[in-house]
């Protein structure tokens, strides 16, 4: 068997096509069959890369946050950037990307699967919040940010966006969703993290209105 010589190539298109056809047919109707005959490839070709089609949400969901996290100014080469403001930028994109509020509409029926919102939880805090944390200490060492253990600091933050206060898991209408982001900015207030401005607020206010039609 001829080896791949350009494997990242090819979950870079499988990953692209899977997104297109789980934004055109859905993501519950798409199948790895139909992903198969999009690409030309053989089942066991994606097989190699991927499990299932919950890992291929995963590392879509993955690669969008790493794409939203390189475009961030690195405050070296920004004089007027600290690190408390790159992670606001941050996340301000988490809230504002289209292709984010389309990947969590894709995850909608996966989060009501206790097993899976676990997983999803536990990729967010293994490949998200060791990126997240580097980010804090920064902010720590400009003094933009006063955080003691940025590492649990990071774990938290993505806890609590993506499972206490994730209208998927937690939905009890935009009133009480906001209750939890604005508690959320309070606890990370107090940790030494002031991330949540007017700005954010509302940026999660609209990303909230973007994506409820599927809750």
């Amino acid at each position: 068997m001829a080896r791949n010589k350009f494997p990242q190539r090819t979950v870079e298109k499988i990953l692209d096509v899977s997104f297109r056809l789980f934004s055109e047919k859905g993501y519950e109707k798409t199948t790895i069959q139909d992903i198969v005959v999009e690409l030309g490839m053989s089942k066991g070709a994606i097989y190699h890369h991927f499990k299932s089609k919950e890992e291929i949400l995963d590392a879509l969901s993955l690669r969008s946050f790493q794409r939203r996290l390189d475009i961030t100014p690195d405050p070296a080469q920004m004089a007027d950037i600290n690190g408390l403001e790159r992670i606001r930028r941050t996340l301000k994109s988490e809230f504002s990307d289209p292709e984010k509020a389309e990947i969590d509409k894709m995850r909608c029926a996966i989060f009501q699967i206790p097993l899976a919102a676990a997983e999803i939880l536990r990729n967010n805090v293994h490949d998200n919040a060791p990126q997240m944390a580097k980010l804090i200490e920064e902010a720590n060492a400009d003094g933009s940010a006063s955080v003691q253990d940025p590492q649990m600091c990071a774990e938290l933050l993505f806890t609590l966006i993506n499972l206490w206060t994730s209208p998927f898991i937690n939905n009890n209408g935009k009133e009480m969703f906001l209750r939890r982001a604005k508690t959320t900015a309070q606890i990370l207030d107090g940790l030494g993290l002031p991330i949540f401005d007017k700005e954010m607020m509302a940026l999660i206010e609209q990303y909230y209105e973007k994506i409820e039609t599927v809750l």
